[in-house]
């Protein structure tokens, strides 16, 4: 990176805008920043570490209080830097969240944090790289190669902080260089083999563990064993098989001959059961027969009931015509009263129209007063109005000069506020640097609480993974024994069933003995199949289960192990604060917090309060001239509420006093209104009464003579009903209707009687037929000896049961035998195998992660290599600036036995002899290893990061310590530099250096903000 130019506005001591032209050095690649202090030379370093990155080049200074405050409101704060890297030219912008007034109105607006990135092309023109704050940030990193912290390692070097990387223990120097380096794919390389070592180790473990729990479930000492007992049980189930196919035979025969007696002993008992059920249905004809004589009756009379129901209905209209013939005549003399008294209504409507025509003269007197009255009520509005709008005036005109006088007294007390809160503000710098600080140990310690309660977690669950692991084991022996108990159970028992059958001088159905001097007996309940099977289910799913907690367990092992190595590689890094209480970390840096957060917040109610004097001295002279436009207003009000009021008076004179108010008018237009519509509505109703009368007596006349005609003609039907009736009972046989009532049944009674006549027809048919097959069935046929057979068939299935078990107990052994071998013999292969991967893989994973001497990991070994080079690139500057005297060399010793090592420096002293650390150098001594230090880490990284282009080295301060003759070195050291194309800056207030070099940056500090310009020759 080689700078163009760099222009800074608004920022720190730089209250406008400032231009630095670094082609103005015209040519020279070595130059002085010269000036005063305080003046802004340390500024113009933060001014390009923010552009690039957004921060600054120290950490005692924050991007928050970079603002100048010389600065006028109305200019930004703002960076852009022109630079250069290999033969590409970039173009950077950036400026802070900042307060700015606003573009329309008065008043303040924040504005956002702007970025932006240019590549410049001759050929094409800028293009855009990248825009908004962080965007910007990523791609400054990948174009440059450096983070922030980086950069300020190896290029620019601020005030005392590039002394960091000679005085860094082991493990801060690594991550200054594995970042320099990317030596990321080494540690990749470590954790790596870690891994696959601990996966190994595991699964030997594992695999072990699985091996002793196979043997121990089985019995044995070895595969061997295994395969003898395996090879005896498979011929003891061979012969088992022979004489279950034998006995198999002999029980099917007798199990067919007991078939055989049944199906006989069957049909001999349904020949019976059929004469049986004949017999009933011959006793019950005679109560079916009297069912079916009411059955037919009952129809008969079901037949007439349409002709009573006729004769019913006639008789109910009868009634109800009579009621209503009498309805109708009271209707019809109610409707005579009523038309004779709308008659009289009527005629005394009609004499009322004289007072008709007085309500219509009344109404149209008083809707031409309507119109004056509404010019009345307008001049009454007017004249409010004008009052309203004078007394507006003169409340704006005494507000404004209230407004006046408070607005200069409130200059007054501003100006007094803003004096003490820049005296306020001016401690925040300080505060800033000491709260970063201690914000990082507090992030730190923080960070060791929560991991030292995790591992509390996590050796919590590892202690209740462990439990439960036992009481697992515990639960699964417990199930096999179970099993075991309940497979020997079912054994004795078909022993002992076996032995109950055996008869003196019979031969034994197992071994053929005919002699039994001590036949089996079982004194406990004989198991079932199902129970036997459920139980090996339940073990099988315990096995399951356990293997589950098994490989759980050995995962919470894993998460301990590596808790507990990040909570030492912290602890290593906090050293006494890490056994500190963290509360009283964290009260002093709420205490520090809150003294920044108040010297903050006084700069920025300093900067509000700035702001707010410009405001309200443009208020002072806004109000003075609307004071003056408020006194003209108020008079123009005035005349104009005295002419309103003469319009006012001159309406008053044409309308009577008492029709003035618009109320009183418009209630009395109402009632004269409302008078006439009652007059008008009281005639219109008497005529509709009496039209609606007649109407209602013509209606109630035609009602009466078609009720009396109605009514004959249902008496007459009612009479020849009857007649046809009294013809059909004695048709159907009835002597009278009382007769007929008592054989009148329900519809649902007949059918379901009828149902059950039927039922009884065809059962009998179906009994007789019954008779007939069964006795077919049975002809010929005697009664067998079904006890005798059954006894010689159950006596066969003892026999075949016993051998049954005996065959599921051999096959089940063998079966599970021979998965016991054939997992013993993968395990075995398994387990050998792993042994030879981890016995090389192991070793290499413990040396790669620091298993050796000198804690020195693959990566800590690979920075050491390069660390060998930076010292002697380093070396090359020291010796020639110290005279010979010193030399930089990687020492292997360790500050603590259990530190990591590799990666410390010690210097080599060649007037004693002797190495010491280098701590031990007086302060002029260390800036010129730190600065010989920082150049040679510049060429090693240049030589090894191709793509980093270190064109560039600033460097602040520092050369104050040094004697002329140190100096002298120094300067020489950086003057070699230019040889291979570097651009050089140095800030100093050292003398000699502005006579020495001819090439300076000269800034100036005037009352007003500084200003800077490049100086040749």
């Amino acid at each position: 990176m080689r700078p163009v130019r760099l222009t800074i506005s608004a920022f720190g001591p730089y209250a406008g805008t400032q231009r630095l032209d670094f082609t103005d050095l015209k040519g020279r690649s070595f130059f002085l920043i010269h000036g005063p202090t305080g003046s802004g030379k340390t500024t113009i370093l933060d001014a390009v570490c923010f552009a690039l990155y957004g921060d600054t080049s120290g950490s005692a200074r924050d991007t928050k209080s970079i603002r100048s405050d010389h600065a006028d409101l109305r200019t930004a704060t703002e960076v852009e830097f022109d630079f250069s890297v290999g033969r590409t030219v970039y173009r950077i912008r950036r400026s802070p969240e900042q307060e700015r007034p606003k573009k329309r109105g008065d008043g303040i607006t924040v504005k956002p944090a702007e970025a932006e990135l240019w590549e410049l092309r001759n050929e094409s023109g800028p293009r855009l790289a990248a825009a908004g704050w962080s965007d910007v940030t990523k791609k400054i990193e990948a174009v440059l190669g450096f983070k922030s912290s980086q950069f300020r390692q190896v290029v620019l070097l601020p005030q005392g902080d590039f002394r960091k990387l000679l005085t860094a223990n082991s493990s801060e120097r690594q991550e200054i260089m594995q970042v320099l380096f990317k030596t990321e794919l080494y540690r990749h390389i470590e954790e790596s083999l870690k891994v696959k070592a601990a996966g190994l180790k595991k699964t030997f473990e594992e695999l072990e563990r699985e091996r002793l729990w196979i043997q121990g479930e089985a019995g044995i000492a070895s595969a061997l064993e295994l395969e003898e007992q395996l090879k005896g049980n498979a011929a003891a189930l061979a012969a088992v098989k022979e004489q279950l196919d034998s006995l198999a035979q002999q029980l099917k025969q007798a199990q067919q001959a007991v078939a055989d007696g049944m199906l006989v002993q069957a049909k001999l008992a349904e020949r019976d059961n059929a004469a049986k059920d004949l017999e009933q249905y011959t006793a019950k004809a005679v109560l079916v027969e009297e069912k079916r004589a009411e059955l037919a009756k009952a129809q008969k009379a079901l037949a007439l009931a349409d002709t009573e129901d006729m004769l019913n209905q006639l008789v109910q209209e009868i009634a109800a015509l009579e009621a209503a013939a009498v309805q109708n005549n009271r209707q019809l003399e109610l409707a005579q009263n009523k038309l004779a008294a709308a008659e009289r209504q009527l005629a005394m409507e009609a004499g009322r129209e004289a007072e008709r025509e007085t309500a219509a003269r009344e109404v149209l007197q008083l809707n031409q007063l309507s119109a004056k009255v509404t010019a009345l009520e307008e001049a009454h509005q007017a004249v409010a109005a004008a009052r309203t709008a004078a007394g507006r005036a003169a409340g704006a005109k005494a507000e404004l000069e209230t407004g006046v006088s408070e607005i200069r007294a409130a200059v007054q007390q501003k100006n007094e506020n803003y004096k003490s809160l820049l005296e306020h503000s001016a401690q925040a710098a300080g505060y800033k640097a000491s709260v970063d600080e201690l914000s990082r140990t507090a992030v730190k310690r923080q960070g060791l609480a929560q991991m030292q309660e995790q591992f509390a977690a996590a050796a919590k669950q590892l202690a209740d993974g462990e439990l439960a692991l036992k009481q697992m084991d515990k639960a699964y022996l417990a199930a096999r024994e179970r099993l075991a108990a309940l497979q020997r159970s079912w054994s004795r028992g078909q022993a002992a069933l076996m032995a109950a059958q055996l008869t003196p001088g019979q031969a034994c159905p197992v071994c053929g003995a005919l002699e039994h001097p001590q036949p089996a007996t079982n004194a406990v309940p004989v198991p079932d199949e199902q129970a036997i099977k459920a139980q090996q289910t339940i073990v099988e799913g315990l096995e399951r289960e356990r293997e589950n907690l098994r490989a759980l367990f050995g995962r919470q092992q894993s998460e301990c192990s590596a808790l507990s190595s990040r909570m030492k590689d912290l602890e290593q890094e906090l050293g006494t604060e890490a056994r500190g209480p963290a509360d009283g970390l964290q009260a002093k840096l709420q205490t520090v917090q809150a003294a920044y957060a108040q010297a903050a917040a006084a700069g920025r109610q300093a900067e509000a309060t700035a702001r707010e004097l410009v405001r309200l001295t443009e208020n002072e002279h806004s109000l003075a001239t609307g004071l003056e436009q408020a006194d003209q207003a108020w008079r123009q009000a005035d005349d104009a509420l005295k002419r309103a009021e003469a319009i006012l008076q001159e309406r008053l004179a044409a309308i009577p006093e008492q029709f003035q108010q618009p109320a009183v008018l418009r209630q009395a237009q109402a009632e004269a209104e409302e008078r006439q519509r009652r007059l008008k509505q009281s005639l219109e109703a008497a005529q509709q009464q009496a039209q609606e009368a007649a109407r209602q007596l013509t209606k109630a006349q035609t009602g009466c003579e078609h009720a009396s005609s109605n009514l004959n003609d249902r008496r007459h039907r009612e009479r020849e009903v009857q007649l046809a009736f009294v013809s059909r009972l004695q048709e159907a046989g009835f002597q009278d209707r009382e007769d007929y009532r008592s054989a009148k049944k329900p519809p649902d009674y007949l059918s379901r009687l009828a149902e059950r006549i039927k039922f009884f027809d065809d059962g009998l048919i179906a009994a007789k037929e019954r008779l007939q097959r069964a006795q077919a069935a049975a002809a010929g046929l005697s009664q067998p000896d079904l006890a005798a057979l059954e006894q010689a068939a159950a006596a066969l299935q003892l026999n075949h049961t016993a051998l049954v078990g005996e065959q599921i107990r051999l096959a089940a052994l063998t079966a599970q035998q021979e998965q016991w071998l054939a997992k013993l013999n993968s395990l075995n292969s398994r387990i050998e195998t792993a042994v030879k991967r981890f016995g090389v893989l192991g070793r290499l994973a413990e040396v790669a992660n620091g298993g050796n001497e000198y804690k020195l990991t693959f990566q800590r070994f690979v920075l050491g290599a390069l660390l060998d080079d930076v010292a002697i690139a380093a070396n090359e500057r020291l010796k020639m600036m110290s005279r010979g005297r010193y030399q930089l060399q990687r020492t292997m010793d360790r500050a603590r036995k259990n530190a990591a090592g590799g990666l410390d420096l010690e210097v080599f002293d060649h007037y004693t002899g002797s190495a010491r650390g280098v701590g031990t150098l007086s302060g002029g001594e260390t800036f010129l290893a730190s600065l010989s230090l920082a150049l040679g880490l510049a060429d090693v990284v240049q030589s090894y990061a191709g793509g980093i282009h270190l064109d560039t080295i600033l460097v602040d301060e520092g050369f104050g310590t040094l004697d002329p003759e140190a100096l002298d070195f120094a300067i020489r050291a950086l003057l070699d530099l230019q040889q291979g194309g570097r651009l050089v800056g140095i800030i100093s207030h050292v003398p000699e250096l502005k006579e020495r070099i001819d090439a300076r940056l000269e800034v100036c500090a005037t009352r007003h903000g500084s200003t800077a310009c490049f100086r040749v020759g």
